[in-house]
């Protein structure tokens, strides 16, 4: 069987177990019914979970104390803002996001892009849906195909549904680059660079665009997708992320 046709009879799978046979939550271990790896009760927990930290009013990173000025922003985004205008996140990365994230991007549990998003619509405050585009960070193709769907897009799917904001595949990565994980901050720049061309253009220029992705750690691949978005006509970008690192 080729890697498409099982990814695909994996999601059928997938999408029988969901519909028709209860699960244990990843959390509690309590029996569900709803979509998703989590029950209401674990998705409520954690929502709650504290943000009390100084946070940047940019990139929406942790400030120092020492870095405390009247802008509200940290040491890195005083030295170069970032291409994007603002990144919300629902919450700083912690073990349990993490175990959340894991499942779904290297367990291929595609329903957990469910949890995700409720988490990110509960947390993320209300956005503009006026001359806004909701879209993503794409995946290469390899990764794609390995991976079975792009978790962002999924995401972002659901959000721009909840929010009532018209979704749209701006972006499509040309390179198959290294996991960016893997990498310190100056080699995620490079590896990065060149990896984004424009797509659909006639149906976003002009517009403000909303960008998902699952974790913001240094932010090299958000930068580069919103460089190149402005390149090409873009109104003001901002990134939404369930997690930030």
């Amino acid at each position: 069987m080729s890697t498409k046709n099982k990814q695909h009879f994996l999601s059928i799978l997938n999408f029988f177990k969901i519909s028709f046979f209860p699960k244990r939550c990843i959390f509690c271990d309590d029996w569900f019914e709803a979509k998703g790896l989590m029950c209401k009760k674990c998705i409520n927990s954690i929502c709650k979970m504290d943000r009390r930290k100084t946070k940047c009013l940019v990139c929406d990173s942790e400030i120092d104390k020492m870095d405390k000025n009247d802008t509200d922003t940290c040491s890195s985004c005083q030295m170069g803002r970032p291409s994007f205008s603002r990144n919300l996140s629902a919450m700083d990365y912690n073990d349990a996001l993490g175990k959340l994230i894991h499942a779904v991007k290297f367990g291929q549990h595609r329903q957990g892009c469910h949890d995700l998003a409720e988490i990110m619509h509960r947390l993320i405050p209300e956005l503009n849906a006026d001359n806004t585009v909701l879209s993503w960070i794409p995946l290469s193709r390899r990764r794609r195909l390995q991976r079975g769907f792009n978790q962002a897009e999924e995401i972002g799917k659901l959000i721009a549904e909840k929010r009532d904001i018209l979704s749209l595949n701006v972006l499509s990565r040309i390179l198959n680059t290294k996991p960016q994980a893997r990498l310190n901050a100056e080699k995620r720049v490079e590896n990065i660079k060149g990896a984004f061309v424009p797509l659909n253009n006639d149906k976003w220029v002009g517009k403000n665009i909303i960008l998902i992705d699952d974790v913001i750690t240094s932010g090299s691949t958000a930068q580069a997708a919103a460089e190149t978005l402005l390149k090409y006509g873009s109104g003001r970008i901002t990134l939404l992320t369930a997690g930030r690192g």
